[in-house]
This record gives structure tokens, sequence and C-alpha cells, in this order.
């Protein structure tokens, strides 16, 4: 590598340290960090789980298999905004009212941990 390709990797690098450590300055808890202190908007959860969803190779791939001729990664791509609006209309409230945090701990608390799972927990 040459000298400026790693020089702008290292600033690179300091510049998302320092960004992180910037915003963690008022996170002391793992809660506030996990729920950004549960005071989002419902919208701005939606954009994250549906920037979450689409993984950015399927800007590239879909295009290509739909020129190809393979047409199923269409419907995917329909149902995405479809999906993305029912879970802030209905999810994010469900799990805001009883304060899970994700559906793994909505199924723990209502069901039991799996006792043969504990043994993996430290």
């Amino acid at each position: 590598m040459k000298t400026v390709d790693v020089a702008v990797l290292l600033a690179y690098l300091a510049g998302i340290v320092g960004f992180g450590l910037w915003c963690a300055r008022k996170t002391k808890t793992t809660d506030a960090f996990m729920s950004a202190g549960r005071n989002l908007p419902g919208w701005a959860i939606g954009l994250s789980i549906f920037g979450s969803y689409i993984p950015s190779i399927s800007f590239l791939a879909n295009p290509g298999a739909k020129f190809k001729g393979d047409w199923n990664a269409f419907a995917f791509t329909l149902a995405t905004p479809i999906a993305a609006l029912v879970a802030v209309r209905y999810f994010v409230p469900f799990y805001r009212r009883i304060g899970a945090l994700s559906a793994y701990e909505h199924l723990e608390h209502r069901f039991g941990n799996c006792p043969s799972c504990r043994r993996w927990r430290a």
C-alpha cells in the first residue's frame, strides 16, 4: 500500500473511533445504548429496520438478475416497504409497550429460558 492509502485509512479509522467516542459520551448504561434511551420516533426506527433489512449488494445484484430474466427478487423488492410499514405500525409500538428490545427478549419473557440452552450462558 502506498503512503497516501495508509494515511487515508488511518484518518478514516481515527474519525470513526472519534465519532463513536463522541456519541457514547452520554450513554452510561447498556439499556441506553441498545434502545437510545427509548426516545427515538417510530419513523426513525422504521428507517433503521428498512436500512438493515436491505443489503447494499441488492442494489447491484437485483437489477442484474432481473435483466437476466430472474424476476423472483422483484417480489421481495416490492414487499420490503410494506414489511417496514407493518413493523413500524404494529411491532415497534408493541415492543415499546412491553419494554422489550427484540423479539427474542419477548419470547424469553413469554415462554422462559430454554433449560438445555442455559449451559451456554456464562
